[in-house]
């Protein structure tokens, strides 16, 4: 048992308890631990994972599954940022891991000695892509790296924000869809959720590239393709999520603080579609979530 300490956020000037299982082992739910001195006697109370879920078999086990994230936080396991969905990399055989957005909710908080901005900020609300490799150094263990930021470019991010799904293609490329919040935001400056690409070889490695842009307040999920990789299935859900069926030519103003490539701020104007009637284009017309399929008029792989 080893639960993180308070104490530990306050290198980065926040204050976050250490959420634990009731100590009274008659009840459900969580304590909230502020200070070391508290979780330190609660360490005392309960030094093992079995003294804190007793039984034995079966019965044990399944207490632990069902309990399993105070159960990590009882162990000391890393409180991660919203981890949405994982892939093998078939090139490498290493897990990627989509993290869609970083900070606290009244479940913890992401840890920020893993989980930072590019400047190191301590709350990074647009998500990350995790590299985790088998380490030859230790059985069991492993090596992490970032391989993609959110974020705006200008900050430090790779210009689309909280990834959500993932795939990874027979040459290595890692292609993901996005979920930021359709209401009204500061991730406004984003756009439409999208499909993104990070090439694995060539002069845009290293980069994040936009490949499609979903409808108006959609989230783009499940990213395959089929087995000759000649076209990609993405899932759009919630179209018009927010305003729903579009009225006629309806459109909303939208204006965004944004930064050039020199430094220098200007404000963007757009007039956007309000609600949706994707797919029919239909103004009135209800929105519905469906599926599409993307492939070259010419036939042949997406990328060259």
């Amino acid at each position: 048992m080893a639960p993180q300490l308070p104490s530990h956020y306050q290198r980065w000037g926040l204050s976050q308890a250490t959420r634990l299982p009731d100590p009274d082992r008659r009840q459900p739910g969580a304590v909230d631990l502020s200070s070391d001195a508290e979780v330190k006697r609660y360490r005392e109370q309960f030094s093992t994972l079995a003294s804190l879920y007793p039984g034995t078999g079966d019965a044990q086990l399944g207490a632990i599954l069902i309990d399993a994230h105070l159960a990590a936080n009882a162990v000391g396991a890393t409180a991660a940022a919203r981890p949405e969905d994982t892939v093998i990399d078939p090139a490498t055989g290493d897990l990627l891991i989509a993290f869609t957005a970083g900070g606290a909710d009244r479940e913890g908080r992401a840890d920020p000695a893993i989980f930072s901005g590019p400047a190191g900020e301590p709350t990074w609300p647009h998500g990350w892509v995790m590299r985790l490799s088998e380490s030859t150094a230790s059985a069991g263990g492993f090596r992490w790296q970032m391989v993609a930021v959110g974020g705006l470019p200008w900050e430090g991010g790779m210009g689309f924000a909280n990834p959500d799904n993932l795939e990874v293609d027979g040459a290595g490329n890692i292609w993901v869809v996005t979920d930021r919040s359709s209401g009204a935001s500061p991730a406004e400056a984003f756009g439409n959720n999208s499909c993104w690409v990070l090439p694995r070889r060539g002069p845009a490695r290293g980069e994040a590239l936009c490949f499609a842009t979903g409808p108006m307040e959609c989230e783009l999920t499940g990213p395959c393709f089929d087995s000759a990789e000649h076209t990609l299935f993405l899932a759009v859900q919630h179209p018009g999520e927010v305003h729903g069926s579009r009225r006629a030519q309806e459109v909303s103003r939208h204006t965004t603080a944004l930064v050039d490539r020199d430094g220098a701020g200007f404000e963007q104007e757009r007039w956007v579609p309000t609600g949706s009637n994707w797919p029919s284009g239909v103004p009135g017309r209800v929105p519905r979530p469906g599926i599409v399929a993307i492939s070259r008029q010419t036939g042949g792989p997406l990328l060259p």
